[in-house]
Formats: structure tokens, sequence, C-alpha cells
């Protein structure tokens, strides 16, 4: 897999004793083209977050540990690159946004100055103050010359979110990662802010990956979809193909589990268990546990990611079942 902005190849990522680690990413492929803005989605473990922070290596360490695989972003080697390109790589070229801003803002500094702190370091030759009080205006925060001076406990948490978001535009990024980035918020926030994150990437043309386990929040928002499950990816294609016809069991799990206003559709259904434990990995497919087609070959063969029609992939051996489905 290559030719994208950003392309991970085979990513491990361990913790504990090398001997018998957590398996939390386990031979990862995941890439994305300019300009293009792609969803990954997946229940709270699945490794989402951690395969989104290894992109610019920033990795919790020594915790975790690179256990295999590469990572290359416009061509640089990710994970064999030096301080200084790495410093470059973070918040110039990979900007994120995190899920709560409460936690990710500074409590003790004026939001206005940790914007200007990111444009010290990665713009220093600009008017920090004029290009704060721009990007204020453009996330929607109305009052910036004002707004600028207060602190993060003095916002709603949405606008909040739209200092981060800010933040994360502050250096022209030319990939920007939201993880889970309304979480925290109301759903009328929510819907505000996923608005805003489809104008700021159109007008910047930047490539965009959305983390979210809420498959509903990702149509008509992401070109392709990837489906994660206990350290792989299960499931990749185009948004719409994904959505409408999945050909992956867990991928028709979690639209199952998604709410519905339709009163002629069946009750929401959640999914049985819950993904194993990342030291103790099932043998063969990890999901069958909870799968409801699963058969002898799922509980003793690992199936990898396979063609499953055009520019589709699934980690299923019985994908034609799921499709007709």
């Amino acid at each position: 897999m290559s030719g994208g902005l950003l392309n991970m190849q085979d990513l491990r990522i361990h913790f504990g004793p090398a001997d018998h680690p957590a398996r939390a990413v386990d031979g990862v492929d995941l890439v994305i083209h300019e300009h293009e803005t792609v969803a990954l989605v997946g229940e709270s473990g699945s490794g989402k977050s951690l395969t989104a922070l290894a992109a610019a290596n920033l990795l919790p360490r020594p915790a975790a540990r690179v256990a295999g695989g590469e990572i290359r972003f416009a061509g640089t080697d990710v994970l064999r690159a030096g301080s200084k390109q790495l410093r470059r790589l973070r918040g110039g070229d990979i900007a994120y946004i995190f899920q709560d801003p409460t936690t990710a803002l500074n409590p003790v500094m004026r939001v206005g100055d940790q914007v200007r702190e990111t444009l010290a370091i990665h713009r220093p030759d600009i008017d920090g103050r004029k290009e704060v009080l721009d990007l204020f205006t453009r996330v929607g925060i109305d009052d910036p010359s004002r707004r600028m001076n207060m602190f993060p406990h003095e916002f709603s948490g949405g606008m909040q979110q739209r200092v981060m978001i800010a933040m994360a535009l502050a250096c022209r990024p030319r990939l920007l990662i939201a993880d889970e980035p309304t979480t925290a918020l109301d759903v009328t926030i929510q819907k505000s802010i996923f608005e805003l994150l489809r104008d700021v990437r159109e007008t910047y043309r930047m490539s965009l990956l959305l983390i979210t386990h809420n498959l509903g929040l990702v149509s008509g928002f992401a070109v392709r979809i990837y489906v994660m499950y206990a350290g792989r990816m299960v499931e990749e294609g185009p948004v719409s193909d994904v959505l409408s016809r999945p050909a992956h069991p867990y991928t028709r799990a979690l639209l199952d589990a998604v709410p519905s206003l339709d009163p002629h559709r069946s009750r929401r259904r959640g999914i049985p268990g819950r993904i194993p434990d990342p030291r103790e990995i099932p043998p063969g497919c990890r999901f069958h546990p909870r799968c409801p087609i699963a058969r002898e070959r799922c509980r003793t063969d690992d199936p990898r990611l396979m063609a499953a029609g055009h520019e589709r992939q699934s980690a299923c051996f019985f994908y034609e079942d799921v499709l007709r489905t």
C-alpha cells in the first residue's frame, strides 16, 4: 500500500513484557491520500487512538513500543525520524483535535496565548495576535479580540473545542486528526462542530482522519472508512458501500447498534460479549466469540483483509454471506 500522504504498513504496538505482550495494535495497514477524508471506526479499546498517535510518533513511551511495521508521512520515515523532523511534523504537518478539550487545554493560560505558542514554534515570522484573531473568526468564535484573553473555563464545551480546532489549524497542517472530537458535547453542538470540520477541511485543502465509535456520524462526511476491531482492520472501502452493504459481521453489528427514529426499523441490538483482552487474543478470527455467523474455520484460521468487491476489503472468510444479509 503506497502513494498516500500517510502510509502505515503492518503496524504493531505492544505493551508489557516481550514474552507476553498486550497486542494493542496488531498488524494495521492504513492509507490516507492528499485532500481525502477518512473515517476510522470501532468500539472503545479497538486501538483507534493508538493508531492515530503513532502517525506523529506520539505513543506513550516507555509503556508502549512499536514491535514492527512502518509509518511514512509524505515520504518521511516517521518511526526513524530525528527530533528536529518530529518537531516539524507534530503540530506543523500533522495536527490533532482530541475528544475532551477541558483536558487538552492548559487551564492557567489564556486561550489566545495557547494558540500563539503553537504559532511561535512553527510560524515565528507572522503576527501572532492577528493570526489568532483570524483563526478565531474562521472557527466561529464571536468577539475574538475579547475572547482570546479569556481562560478555558470561561468557555462552553463547544467553544473550547473551537479553540482546539483553531490551534490545530494554526500551522496549516497537511493532515488533521480528529479523535472523537464531539464525545463530550451535546447533539446540537456535535452537528455544528462537524460542519465546521467539513468547512475548514475544504478551505485549507487538508486531509482529515476522523476517529469515532459511531457509524451514524460518518455518513456523508468521509469518503473512505476503516473499521477496526481488537487491534486489526476488519473492513475498508467507500463509506457509501460499507454503510449500505457491510462485508464484515462486526460492521453489520455496529450498524445494528446505531439508534434510529424510524418506527418501522427493528429495535437496535447491542453486540454480545466484549472486545478481547489484548494480552489474550483468541485463536482464529478475533471476532468469532461474538459473531452470529461464526463457523469452525473462524475458530482456527486467522483472516486478514482480502478483496471483497470493487475497492473493498474484508477480513472475513464468509464476507459474501454478510453482503447478502
